[in-house]
């Protein structure tokens, strides 16, 4: 699949992104999100932002509130299409692949990454397998 035909690469859902915006990245000053560490900042798509935090909640029953609620909210904010909503699965595997390499490539020097790695990387497969799987219009 050719994402850059399938969505475009116009300014509307192409620019600047975090690149690893979850809830561990934000501070709440109980009036505002604020995003921290913005070392994975870069050019991308912002559905991929979107992504990071669904990745987390990809087959548990809390997926389809949490995603329902975090489109709605972006939404109030920015413009989000159907069709680029459509390919949220493609980026939620995406980020499991990068999560994976992460994982991996940390885990011969940090101790801690290295007690998680192996499991994690098996749920980061699982998801993404699931998600070629299971979402069918990614294979037209």
């Amino acid at each position: 699949m050719d994402i850059e035909a399938t969505i475009g690469q116009n300014p509307n859902v192409f620019g600047l992104i975090h690149g690893d915006l979850h809830l561990g990245n934000t501070l709440y000053d109980g009036h505002s999100i604020i995003p921290i560490d913005f070392d994975d900042l870069g050019w991308g798509y912002y559905v991929y932002d979107l992504a990071v935090p669904l990745a987390r909640y990809w087959a548990t029953s809390d997926y389809l509130v949490i995603k329902t609620n975090l489109l709605e909210g972006y939404r109030s904010h920015k413009e989000l299409s159907l069709e680029i909503e459509k390919q949220l699965p493609l980026f939620i595997a995406a980020r499991c692949v990068l999560g994976a390499l992460w994982l991996a490539g940390r885990s011969a020097t940090n101790p801690a990454v290295r007690q998680v790695a192996s499991q994690r990387i098996q749920v980061n497969a699982r998801k993404v397998k699931d998600i070629l799987i299971n979402s069918s219009h990614l294979q037209e």
